[in-house]
Parts: structure tokens; sequence; C-alpha cells
């Protein structure tokens, strides 16, 4: 065996990579339950079946890495016993990947028309080799019993990556052969193929790349690699699946070579039918791609930092000579408390600007209040991260507590006022319009949830170094502040989907009144309104508002309660609003 740093520190890169995939692979699955609920039942359960057994192989990962780094943290002669958890993980590994490949086979027996036997015959042939696995692994006690059973991890990394390129190869044979004559599903074809593509490179990559490292290298950087590889099998399967919506949508534009013969056979019998709709946009400026970009860019970068400093304490300093002192103030240490500042600051001042938006409708005084805030919380931030370049040592942080509580504290107060400040702002934009309504209640739950959420690490962090203040948890918990920000801000841009989805459900199933002039300032005010929280709206005004008539009359004789009154007073403040009115011809071959 080799170093500390070819052992443990790649068990420990290992671990963190993995936990990155894990986040997107949470992602990937919101995004199939939420967009397929109609799915085959089968898949639906497989994919639940494989994200719990993909968070419970990253908790064995993360238990057996701080089990040697942690627990037995500088005693080299006990290190090398194989814990529990590390045999576990390597179960659970064997089942991940068994159990993406046969979906995958499954797929391409589909796809062959069930004539194949050779994919149950592979897919056997790994599960055998896999169970043999498991089984010399549970048989070792020490890592210096790995050669006992390196026949059986080259078979089975040989194995994996053959079956991967097969299945991979197999599926786009299959898919050139479905080729058709229309260039939309050609285009179709070739876009999946090129998501099969990668999906199998990828797996199949880290397979040969943790068989190369174990056959060339006698240290454990093989085992680092192999965490990623449950990892990139689930999200190599869930990319496929939700590339179905891309597809989907790259072949929905209607074209002449979609327009078959039976399309026009009783063209002379249809009625035509013009269905009128109006579209209201705001010119209100948005986020942007930028803002988000930047917030992605600096949490990737304390992330970055973070990891440095936990693996120069726990890794480098691991033996006694390395000359790391665990009281010593790492400069990563520094710097990720500085982009934590940065990135607190960004949210809260993104917050800000929104509260400010919002009262320039409503009310003047909440967003100077609110800005007030924000501008103490940079303040006493700058005050706390110059305190920390001040520091050499842990126990001089003492000296400093002062900022911390203060920094701390001010960032749980501004968080409460953040919320308080922007719900009770949406409360006052309420108006006699069911659809409006609905999108600012489930806005203000975002805004309670998320505001919650960091108000709650902020005061968790404030309370532990309150109570403990000479170890390193609160450390720990500030860790995870950044995060929830970001995903705090971001889950509320993209509330705006959901949201606006519930409203054109809403507006299906109403009737169409009919509109005037005034009754569009009405509505167009109310767009504007959200336009100040969540960006572009796009309404079919005719049908989310079905009580058009009652409110054009109420604000005409200027009895109009809620919002809307007190929004045509406010007309000149509003940003430009384009109606857009666009006819469609539908033909219905029902009445001849």
């Amino acid at each position: 065996m080799e170093s500390v740093d070819n052992t443990l520190g790649a068990g420990f890169a290992g671990d963190v990579a993995a936990s990155i995939l894990f986040g997107i692979s949470c992602t990937q699955c919101y995004y199939y339950y939420v967009n397929y609920p109609k799915d085959w039942m089968f898949q639906k359960i497989a994919v639940g079946i494989l994200m719990l057994a993909d968070a419970l192989h990253l908790a064995v990962t993360t238990h057996g890495m701080y089990y040697y780094l942690v627990t037995l943290y500088g005693k080299a002669d006990t290190n090398m016993k194989v814990v529990w958890s590390f045999k576990l993980q390597m179960a659970l590994n064997v089942f991940i990947v068994v159990t993406v490949q046969s979906l995958y086979a499954l797929r391409v027996w589909k796809l062959g028309g069930y004539f194949s036997r050779s994919w149950p015959i592979a897919v056997l042939l790994f599960v055998v080799a896999g169970l043999v696995l498991v089984v010399e692994t549970y048989r070792i006690t020490e890592w210096h019993g790995l050669h006992r059973m390196s026949w059986s991890i080259c078979a089975s990394f040989s194995i994996s990556t053959v079956i991967d390129i097969a299945l991979a190869i197999s599926m786009c044979y299959y898919l050139n052969k479905a080729r058709t004559g229309f260039s939309g599903t050609n285009n179709t074809i070739t876009l999946v193929m090129h998501y099969v593509l990668i999906s199998g490179s990828l797996t199949s990559a880290c397979s040969l790349t943790a068989l190369i490292c174990y056959v060339t290298m006698d240290n454990l950087i093989f085992l680092g690699v192999s965490f990623l590889l449950t990892k990139l099998y689930i999200n190599s399967y869930l990319s496929m699946l939700n590339s179905r919506s891309v597809t989907r949508n790259s072949s929905s534009n209607p074209g002449a070579q979609n327009f078959g013969a039976g399309s026009i056979m009783n063209l002379r019998n249809m009625r035509p039918q013009v269905s009128v709709s109006t579209r209201i946009e705001t010119t209100g400026g948005g986020d942007g791609e930028e803002k988000v970009g930047g917030l992605i860019a600096l949490d990737a970068t304390h992330l970055a930092v973070t990891t440095q400093a936990i693996y120069s304490y726990a890794i480098s300093a691991y033996t006694a000579n390395a000359g790391i002192s665990l009281d010593t103030v790492l400069w990563s240490v520094k710097l990720q408390m500085l982009f934590n500042l940065l990135i607190v600051i960004a949210v809260q001042s993104l917050y800000a600007v929104r509260i400010w938006k919002l009262g320039g409708y409503f009310s003047r005084w909440c967003p100077i209040v609110v800005a007030c805030f924000v501008l103490s919380g940079y303040a006493i931030g700058s005050i706390l991260v110059y305190s920390m370049y001040q520091l050499e040592t842990w126990d001089d942080l003492l000296d400093y507590s002062w900022a911390v509580y203060a920094s701390l504290s001010v960032s749980t107060g501004i968080d409460i006022v953040l919320a308080s400040a922007m719900c009770c702002l949406l409360r006052r934009s309420r108006s006699s319009f069911d659809g409006t309504n609905n999108f600012i209640t489930r806005i203000i739950q975002y805004v309670l949830i998320s505001g919650l959420l960091t108000g709650a690490c902020s005061l968790a962090a404030l309370i532990t170094f309150a109570t403990m203040p000479h170890n390193w948890i609160f450390y720990a918990i500030s860790f995870l502040l950044t995060k929830l920000y970001v995903n705090s801000y971001i889950s509320m841009l993209n509330s705006r989907q959901s949201t606006r989805e519930s409203m054109s459900a809403c507006a299906a199933s109403t009737a169409c009144p009919l509109m005037s002039l005034r009754c569009l300032k009405t509505k167009a005010t109310n767009g504007a309104i959200i336009e100040g929280l969540s960006g572009t709206l796009d309404e079919k005004t005719d049908s989310q508002f079905p009580e058009t008539t009652r409110s054009d009359e109420e604000s005409s004789s200027g009895h109009g309660h809620g919002s809307v009154g007190h929004a045509h007073m406010h007309m000149h403040t509003l940003p430009k609003i384009t109606v857009l009115k666009t006819e469609e011809v539908r033909y219905d071959d029902s009445k001849k």
C-alpha cells in the first residue's frame, strides 16, 4: 500500500464527487416524476428503488470514510481493517449496476422485437460475477487481502465495461434501423442515439478506469473511482428517460412532412372553428442567466475551497510529520468564509431587489427597511471576514466571538425580514381573480419555506457556537448555509413554471368571457405585479379570469377591491405591456 493520499485521499475525493453526482440524480429523479406521471408503473417503481439504493450506497460510503478519517484518525496500525460499510457498499454497487443494465437490456430487447436471447444471458453473466465479487468481499478482513480476490474484481469490471459498450451499440443499431423518410422522426432518432452513446461511454469509461487503476496501481484509487460508478449509471438512465421531453419538443414543430394524406381526406367536411386568445407579455427586467450562473460559479468555488480545507485537515494532517496542525486556521478556511459572505450577500440582495419592485406598486417604506437590514448585514459580514483573516489558530476565534454572534444574528434577522416583507407585499397584491390569487399563494409558500430553511440554518450555527465554542460543529453547519441560499433562490425562480401550469390548467376548465379594453388594463396590471416577483408571466387572460365583467364594472366605478383598484392608480409605474392577439383556425371533423 502507498501513501495516505493514494488510499484514504482517493476514497475521500471519490466520496465528494459521488455526493455531487447524487445531487444531480436527485434533480433528474424529481424532473422525471413531475413530467412523466403517467409513465409505466414498473419503470416508476424501478426508478424509486434505484434512488433509494443509491442514497443508501452514498450513506454507507460516507460512513466508511468517516470511520477511517475521524474515528481512526492517526491510528495507522488499525486503519487497514475493512469496515462493514465498505462491504455493504460493494453489494449495493453490484445491485445498482445490475438493475440499470437489466433495464437497458429490456429496452434493447423490446427494440429488437423480443427475439434476441443474448441479452438475458449477458446480464445473467454479470450477475454471477457480481455475486462472486460480493461473496469474496465479505470474506476478507483487511485491505491487504484484496489480492486474493483480484480475479473477481477484474472479471466484474471487464464484464461491466463490455456490457455497457454492447448495450450502446445494440440500441444505436436498432434505432438506426427505425429511420423513416420523415426528417422530423430521423432528427429525433439521431438525438436519442446521441444520448445513448454519451451515457454508454461514461459508464464504460468509468468501469475501464477503475479496472486499469486496480491492475496498474497498488493503492485504493480504483475504489474512489468505483464510488462514482453507481451515480453515473443512475444519471445515465434517468437522462435517457428525461430526454423524451427534449426529443418530443424537437419533433413537435408542425411541418409539411407531418401532414399526411389522412389529414386531408375529410377536409371538405370539416367545419372551421376560430378561437381568439390574448397573451400578455411584460417587459420588466428579469433575472437573467447571468445572475444565476454567477451564483452557481460562486457556490462551486465555495465547495472547492471547503473541500480543500477538509482534505488538508483529514488527509494531509493524518500523519504526525505532515506539518499541519488541526489548530491552525488554513488559507482555504479564510477564503471559504469570504465566499460564504459573497453568496449570502448576493442572494439577499436579489431578494431585496424583488421586494423593491413589489414595493414600487404598494409600499415605499417596506423596501427602505429591507435595504437597511441588508446593508447592515454587509457591514457586519465584512467585519467577520476581516476578523477571520487575522486568525492564526482556532483558539483565537474566541477573541472575535462578538463578530460571529453579530453576523449569524443579523443573517437570521434579515431572512425573517425578507420573508415577512415579501409575503406582506404579495398579500396586498391579491385581487378578485382566482388565477392570480392561486399564483400568489404558491409564491408565498415558496418564500416562507426558503426563508425558514436559511433562517433555521443560521440560527442553528449561532446556537452551536454559543453552546459549544470549542468545536467545529457550527463551522460544519455554516457549510450548508450557502447551498441553502442558492437553492432557495433558484427554487423560487423555478416555481414560476409550476404555478404557470397550474393557472393554465385552471384556465382550461373555465369559460371565456368577452374582454373590454378597461378590463384588459386590470389584467395587465396584475400581470405586471406578478412580473415584479417572478419575471415574465404568459397568460391566456380570456380564460384565467372568470370574473371579468364584474371586476370591470367595479374598477370603472372606483369600487374595485384588493390590488386591482390600487393598481389602476399606479399604471404609470408599471413596465411596458405588450398585448398579442392571435387567431387560430381549428377544423372539427366530428361535425359533418
